[in-house]
């Protein structure tokens, strides 16, 4: 499991969302053009909308793990997941916290493989993930 790529979708799910949304609507309105194929923009629509309830059963099982952790952890673990270079630029001490929360994370989260689809879908995706 790579951790950093899922808590970077965990805490920037809404952006992708709205992304989706978007996403779906200009696919919707694109098939009113004259010179559209109807069929192919509809399986389109119905293949992001089936991706954002894969991303969304991910999202849920992720923030049951999430939701359990202490506030501090929480922090470290978005703070982590914003990083563009890991931890390796942090001082020692503070170093020593993310590695804690992300062992911490990665002991509850040991089921997330079971979402092989939204983990997919997540590597998929995440070029649309805010930065």
């Amino acid at each position: 499991m790579k951790s950093k790529r899922i808590l970077k979708f965990y805490f920037g799910a809404e952006g992708l969302n709205s992304t989706l949304d978007k996403l779906i609507l200009k696919v919707a309105c694109s098939s009113c053009r004259v010179q559209s194929d109807g069929e192919r923009e509809v399986s389109r629509v119905l293949a992001l909308v089936g991706a954002k309830e894969e991303l969304s059963k991910l999202w849920g099982y992720l923030d049951g793990v999430i939701s359990e952790m202490s506030e501090e952890d929480k922090k470290a673990l978005e703070e982590y997941s914003s990083m563009r270079c890991g931890e390796g630029m942090s001082d020692a001490a503070h170093r020593r916290g993310i590695k804690k929360s992300l062992m911490k994370f990665a002991r509850h989260a040991r089921i997330a493989e079971r979402f092989s689809e939204g983990m997919r879908l997540v590597n998929e995706y995440y070029c649309l993930l805010p930065p």
